[in-house]
């Protein structure tokens, strides 16, 4: 999300040179790297009797979102940044969204 940010800050202040993109990419484009393990343990947790199933089911996700986001930045037909950068945004956001929304608060006893 903070590379998002930063893309959109980058591109919304017109000094988003190949210097301040690229890092921001890679930093966007690494962090899959340590959420995707994350993820597949988290789905293993819960559905290692289907592990095969679940994890064929997570990368057909994937590789939809992918093509989704692909297909949004080309909709808008312009030679910018701006679909990009705004994809990839919202992409940061749903997803930030969708961990605060499934995730739960641990219940706290009232022991005291």
């Amino acid at each position: 999300l903070v590379a998002a940010l930063g893309l959109v800050l980058a591109t919304a202040l017109n000094v988003a040179s190949l210097y301040v993109v690229v890092p921001l990419v890679m930093m966007f484009t690494g962090m899959i790297g340590l959420i995707t393990p994350n993820a597949i343990s988290s789905l293993l947790d819960h559905f290692g009797h289907i592990s095969a199933t679940a994890t064929a089911l997570l990368g057909g996700i994937q590789f939809s979102c992918g093509a989704l986001a692909g297909v949004l930045v080309g909709l808008f037909q312009v030679e910018h940044l701006w679909p990009m950068v705004l994809t990839m945004l919202g992409a940061a956001l749903l997803g930030n969204i969708g961990v605060r929304m499934l995730t739960q608060a641990p219940k706290v006893d009232d022991a005291l």
